[in-house]
């Protein structure tokens, strides 16, 4: 019985790990405006097109930024169910 908490709690530190790559990820998420990615990175004349573009890189970044904040926040959920399992099972072995 100690070989499957031990085994719960291994699989509680990967579930850790994956989430710590994750929130990793989310902060390297770039929120450079839009007419900077493309093929032409020129910045428009016109300020209104170029705060559009801003505006919508930040908005971008946001959401891929929360996009991967909830995947960790989910591999984080998991790690600590299966960290406490551990510890009640390693309780009773």
């Amino acid at each position: 019985m100690k070989w499957v908490s031990v085994a719960i709690g291994l699989l509680g530190l990967g579930a850790g790990g994956f989430a710590a790559w994750y929130w990793y990820c989310a902060s390297k998420v770039s929120t450079a405006p839009t007419w900077a990615r493309g093929k032409n990175p020129f910045e428009p004349v016109d300020r209104e097109l170029a705060h559009i573009g801003e505006i919508a890189g930040l908005v971008q970044g946001a959401n891929e930024s929360t996009r991967l904040n909830k995947i960790a926040a989910q591999w984080t959920g998991a790690s600590i169910f299966l960290s406490a399992l551990s510890a009640v099972i390693g309780s009773f072995a």
